[in-house]
């Protein structure tokens, strides 16, 4: 019987990655099922703040932060955060009002043009974002 924590990657995928089909010379991640294969991750610092931050005890903290050191990392630079902020701005105009932290995870996103591969429903209120809810082959 697998443990938990034995598909732990596949986990951290199935809740917070940024896939993009490969086509560039990032490095290529492989979960333990074989299904990230042709894809490569992106992650952010917020979406490492809110996982890291869940981690059950010390061990798993270790293996999510090991599984995070296999993406790519988006930097929340200026013009992410300036994105961020416009986007906040417009969907709180529109009566759709979402936790800021999506807000910046999704300007990371639409920056380096990933899709997010997540069950949150609010990425789905940002123009241009695709939502994976698992991966394709």
């Amino acid at each position: 019987m697998m443990d938990r924590n034995d598909n732990l990657l596949g986990t951290i995928y199935a809740r917070t990655a940024l896939p993009r089909q490969r086509n560039h010379g990032f490095p290529l991640v492989h979960d333990s099922e074989g299904e990230a294969g042709q894809w490569e991750f992106f992650t952010t610092g917020m979406v490492m703040l809110e996982v890291l931050r869940g981690a059950r005890d010390a061990r798993q903290l270790v293996k999510i932060e090991a599984s995070f050191s296999l993406m790519n990392f988006i930097p929340a630079t200026h013009t992410i955060w300036t994105r961020a902020h416009r986007l906040a701005w417009d969907l709180d105009r529109s009566g759709i009002i979402i936790p800021a932290q999506d807000h910046l995870i999704a300007a990371c996103a639409l920056e380096m043009d990933p899709a997010i591969l997540t069950a949150d429903a609010h990425f789905q209120h940002y123009p241009g974002l695709t939502v994976l809810r698992r991966l394709m082959d």
